[in-house]
């Protein structure tokens, strides 16, 4: 059935951009799995670019066809490589891998699609549904799939999606500490924050826990991780920077008030947003603050990292754009602020930041130079945006229904 369209603008006004779109071979049709062509058939045979044109009602369908029309996504210069319908209802997580994107839904059906292909290769029930599942990580090059719940992890074999069995004839790993946090692969071990504030390296091939390290609060964030320094950050504001190989530690510090926003983390520099309203910038390797802003207002949104500058949503105040690593300026260096912009920043796409606006379900564009809004889309159905890479890279849609849309840029 085909939905109504997601955006306010009348489609007449883009149907240039469809129209040209068309023209260049791709097609609508329902392929194997996924809505990866583009010929609209009818009973007369295939409509021509002039037809559609001069239809707006079949023009229409065109676009409702996918979370986001071709004219939308030609306009935030994208084009949609496919539309995969059957990721299950109210995806919780999607994971992008070179290879793969597997999504998870409510009932914790893991379901493993094709990258290139947009076909799905398989769907496997890992859990209960009032199980809750925190993280999915795919390696290639072990043909495995490892499911992290708050109480264990379930190897799937990556080919076929079939359980696997470990050691000693058991089919799941039980944790020693009960797991808050997404995990972050370092090597051949999952790591990933405990509820009750370790930091923890698990050896998923093994089964076992290899160290653990006492952070403080309940480690909630998912740990980030550059080069060989891995960092983790407690709901108290503690932040701990760790040896990601030897599990020892580089340097921590204690904030007076929580954080409950994601960090951002470069080769050099760390960046938290605090509930004590500050943004800070630390030295990766010593621990030493770099530059700190204080707003108006406490910061619950993680801050985004995309090439030399970080991106800030500021309640009240909007998107603020500012230099990551200046030399010699304690209080930071502002390059602009989009007052317009409630959304935080997801991707950069040449000249344009990509911003999702969750409360609103509204994608936005502004220009990297000016800080000026260039477009907004209404998405009333997403639910999930995830860049496939954060500059110049493919970007994914999720929405409610378990249908994924992959956009790939234009250049």
């Amino acid at each position: 059935m085909l939905r109504p369209p997601h955006r306010a603008t009348p489609l007449s006004g883009r149907a240039a951009c469809i129209i040209a779109w068309s023209m260049c071979g791709l097609a609508v049709t329902l392929s194997g799995c996924s809505t990866s062509s583009l010929t609209f058939a009818s009973s007369n045979g295939m409509h021509s670019a002039k037809t559609l044109l001069e239809d707006p009602t079949r023009l229409a369908e065109v676009e409702a066809r996918y979370l986001m029309g071709p004219a939308d996504a030609r306009a935030l210069g994208y084009s949609i490589a496919w539309q995969f319908p059957g990721a299950g209802a109210d995806p919780s997580l999607i994971s992008i891998h070179d290879e793969a994107v597997l999504t998870i839904d409510a009932q914790n059906f893991v379901t493993f699609i094709d990258r290139d292909s947009g076909d799905r290769a398989w769907r496997q029930n890992v859990a209960s549904a009032s199980e809750r599942v925190l993280g999915l990580t795919y390696y290639p090059e072990l043909d495995r799939v490892y499911v992290l719940t708050e109480t264990q992890v379930v190897t799937l074999d990556s080919d076929t999606g079939q359980p696997l069995m470990l050691n000693a004839g058991r089919m799941t790993q039980e944790l020693e500490w009960v797991a808050a946090s997404p995990p972050i692969a370092v090597g051949n071990l999952l790591c990933y924050g405990a509820r009750s504030g370790q930091l923890v390296w698990q050896n998923q091939k093994m089964g076992f826990f290899w160290q653990a390290y006492q952070i403080g609060g309940a480690v909630n964030l998912a740990p980030v991780l550059s080069g060989n320094t891995l960092v983790a950050i407690a709901s108290n504001g503690a932040i701990a920077a760790m040896n990601a190989s030897t599990a020892s530690r580089l340097w921590e510090t204690q904030l007076l008030s929580g954080i409950t926003a994601p960090p951002a983390i470069g080769p050099d520099a760390l960046f938290i947003a605090g509930l004590d309203q500050y943004l800070r910038c630390y030295d990766l390797q010593t621990g030493r603050t770099v530059w700190k802003i204080l707003t108006d207002t406490r910061l619950v949104d993680g801050p985004t990292l995309l090439g030399d500058r970080i991106y800030q949503q500021i309640p009240g105040m909007g998107l603020v754009c500012l230099e990551a690593t200046p030399l010699d300026q304690p209080g930071g260096v502002e390059h602009w602020t989009c007052k317009e912009s409630n959304g935080v920043a997801v991707a950069r796409h040449d000249h344009r930041v990509i911003t999702w606006d969750d409360a609103s379900k509204i994608l936005g564009t502004i220009d990297l130079a000016s800080g000026r809004t260039i477009d907004s889309i209404s998405l009333p159905t997403a639910s999930l945006i995830v860049p496939g890479s954060q500059t110049n890279g493919d970007l994914f849609i999720v929405d409610d229904a378990g249908e994924v849309l992959r956009l790939t840029p234009r250049h």
